[in-house]
């Protein structure tokens, strides 16, 4: 990855900054983002889309887009290695916690990407929950995300910055709560949740022997793999 000096800094940036490759969605092409730092912040930066409803300038905005890629690029590399060890989706692990499976875990993200996805962003109502209700195989259970991750990618590829910053206040029913969030916020809480879980899996396959694909940002960011390693991981080219 290149270091390079900004043609145009604003008042405070270092001269220093990071060029990489952007996650893509399937074809759709990739995009340079740079990484400057400012009086110790990180700002973003990428020509490609400055400017636009839902871009990054230095202005320390991030293209939501990008981590919503990086979720569906680790998703991929999960549904890759439990196809790869079947037996693992209902093996049960030792944990205080509502999901004691890999493939309950799974039925967790699906279930919390609907509500999220067509309860908040689309304003459909709650569904039902899908967790009481899951596909019991792998393919099943990833149809169905599938279904429901291209209903949360629709939202964020046509959503404007005005979309993006509509405030949505809801109750969170089984911890009593109400919280304000703007839609954006709804976005990265989505993906946040989605890593959180995977940590999870991540440790359960271990706990089975298996050695987890590496989920990290550093990895999933990029679609080429190492071959040689034959993990189906992801390496920064």
């Amino acid at each position: 990855m290149p270091l390079i000096v900004p043609e145009s800094a604003s008042p405070g940036l270092n001269p220093w900054a990071l060029t990489v490759q952007a996650p893509a969605y399937a074809g759709e092409e990739r995009t340079n983002i740079s990484y400057a730092r400012a009086g110790g912040e990180l700002l973003f930066y990428s020509p490609a889309v400055q400017g636009g409803d839902v871009g990054m300038g230095y202005n320390g905005r991030m293209d939501i887009r990008c981590p919503l890629a990086y979720a569906e690029n680790a998703r991929r590399l999960l549904r890759a290695t439990l196809a790869a060890h079947p037996q693992t989706l209902d093996q049960p692990f030792d944990m205080e916690a509502a999901y004691t499976t890999i493939g309950q875990l799974v039925a967790h993200l699906i279930g919390a990407e609907q509500r999220l996805t067509l309860g908040w962003l689309y304003g459909e109502g709650r569904p039902p929950r899908y967790e009481d209700e899951a596909a019991e195989t792998l393919d099943g259970l990833f149809a169905d995300w599938d279904a429901i991750r291209a209903r949360t990618r629709a939202f964020a590829a046509r959503a404007d910055a005005a979309a993006l910053a509509r405030v949505l206040t809801t109750d969170l029913p089984q911890r009593g709560e109400t919280v304000t969030l703007t839609l954006e916020e709804v976005l990265l809480h989505l993906c946040n949740h989605q890593t959180w879980h995977l940590g999870q899996v991540s440790m359960a396959l271990q706990r089975q022997g298996i050695d987890p694909p590496n989920l990290t940002m550093c990895y999933c960011a990029n679609r080429k793999t190492d071959a040689r390693k034959n993990r189906g991981r992801r390496i920064l080219s």
